[in-house]
């Protein structure tokens, strides 16, 4: 056991999390991108049922920080992503978070890289809750296109990239 009831094997990484956005945990400094699934960024918006549009980014982080507040988080490593991140199942209380964000439309089974989750997401888009409303851009594609405009607009096609939250 570490400082600060941080516990941390080459398999579990475990503590109180603070939550980075809809899809990624910082866990005593390491940063855990959940496994298997993407969230809306936080700045997306999502399509309602009927009319408008709803904050679906912020509504997943404020989703996933319901799920960890002040409570142990257990994250089974499962590898690094392209970005260094620690890739990891994640549960609280025995409860799979990841596949509670998708369970409530709150993210998106990110079968890009894993089919661990399809299932769950098949159940929230039959029931038309959170992202499954109405027609909604997955976070992929919406990073995709900030990315083109970020490359267009930036001089000499000189984009750089990074992800700016609200602390900072």
């Amino acid at each position: 056991m570490l400082a600060a009831g941080l516990a941390h094997s080459a398999e579990t990484l475990s503590g109180r999390a603070a939550v980075i956005d809809g899809d990624t945990l910082n866990i005593s400094g390491t940063h855990v991108r959940l496994e298997g699934i993407d969230a809306p960024e936080a700045s997306q918006t999502c399509a309602r049922k009927w009319i408008g549009t709803w904050r679906c980014g912020a509504a997943a982080t404020k989703a996933l920080t319901r799920l960890t507040d002040g409570r142990r988080v257990d994250c089974e490593a499962q590898g690094h992503d392209k970005y260094g991140r620690t890739l990891g199942i994640c549960f609280v209380d025995g409860r799979d978070i990841n596949a509670e964000m998708v369970r409530t439309g709150k993210a998106w089974a990110f079968v890009k890289y894993s089919k661990t989750y399809v299932e769950t997401e098949g159940e929230a888009r039959a029931l038309k809750i959170g992202i499954w409303q109405a027609e909604t851009e997955p976070a992929w594609v919406y990073r995709e296109k900030r990315w083109q405009t970020a490359e267009t607009a930036a001089p000499n096609g000189c984009a750089i990239k990074g992800n700016v939250t609200a602390k900072g």
